[in-house]
């Protein structure tokens, strides 16, 4: 199957972010959204993010406007999906308006059409809980932002059709992203599971008075972070023993199955949130918006340095 058309259902910071990724390998995109200001924040949000990649050489300005015309916003969404080989689904994490959604677009769509959720939360299967006909639809759950981290997490259904998965996988490599493979359907997929457990680790350490919020977000940025932001944990490990991966596991094992046997049955209580938040907001930072073009300066230059852009 050749992908030639795309439509993205929702235009929020996900939907934006995968039509510019989208219009800059060349796709023409449609997306739909039924609140009309919709337009105006995609037109500003092109604009804003084009301009922070020809800042850092990636784009040359006289590419801005055949980039931003791929992009067509509709409130119709019969003519978003008239054509379109592949949906991307990025409206609100609301399982009653995704499954409503789908149901719908199960009319509309072209047969063919591969519909892929960028849910964060949702399985597949109860996505598509009210559709006939499920096995053309899977979760690709990017990274945020979309348009810059490259990794995308594919999560298949019971039902999902394997050609699908197949499709998919070959489609976002043929965009520069990498997509990692969910062998079945599980809470969190892999992202937020790995995200969750550092962040669980983090709040005790608050929680416990080991350490200061600004600390630890210091201790991640300019420390493991880095080490991260190379190479994945078990290649980490692996290099931090003369025996490899074997080694750590030998040395680390008791540590590991007492932290384990420790933060068990711990509840995420209000107090310990509003210490948290308390101390983030003490220290003087500069507005959102500003660390927001910041942050993606950052990853560019770092992808940069990672070959992956």
């Amino acid at each position: 199957m050749q992908i030639k058309k795309i439509a993205i259902v929702g235009s929020g910071l996900i939907g934006r972010s995968w039509a510019l990724l989208l219009a800059r390998s060349g796709y023409p995109v449609t997306m739909y959204d039924i609140n009309k200001e919709a337009f105006i924040k995609v037109r500003q949000f092109l604009i804003d993010a084009l301009n922070t990649l020809s800042s850092k050489c990636l784009l040359s300005p006289e590419n801005f406007q055949s980039i931003s015309d791929l992009v067509v916003v509709t409130d119709d969404l019969a003519q978003a999906l008239y054509g379109a080989d592949y949906i991307i689904e990025a409206v609100t994490e609301d399982i009653e308006i995704k499954q409503s959604l789908y149901a719908k677009m199960e009319e509309i769509a072209g047969s063919n059409a591969i519909i892929a959720s960028s849910t964060s939360s949702f399985p597949i299967s109860l996505i598509t809980a009210r559709m006939v006909n499920p096995e053309r639809c899977l979760v690709a759950h990017p990274f945020n932002p979309p348009h810059l981290i490259p990794v995308v997490e594919v999560v298949p259904g019971p039902g999902t059709a394997t050609d699908v998965v197949d499709i998919t996988m070959e489609f976002l490599k043929s965009i520069g992203k990498i997509p990692v493979l969910c062998n079945k359907e599980t809470k969190g997929f892999i992202l937020n599971r790995l995200q969750n457990a550092l962040l669980r680790e983090c709040i005790n350490l608050i929680d416990n008075g080991v350490a200061t919020v600004a600390d630890v977000d210091a201790a991640v940025s300019a420390g493991i972070g880095l080490r991260w932001a190379l190479m994945g944990p078990f290649e980490v490990f692996d290099l931090a023993s003369d025996s490899g991966l074997k080694g750590f596991f030998e040395h680390f094992k008791p540590v590991l199955e007492e932290s384990w046997q420790q933060e068990r049955n711990k509840k995420l209580d209000s107090e310990i949130i509003t210490k948290i938040i308390e101390q983030f907001n003490a220290v003087d930072r500069p507005e959102k918006l500003k660390r927001i073009k910041n942050r993606d300066e950052m990853l560019i230059d770092l992808l940069k340095i990672k070959k992956q852009i």
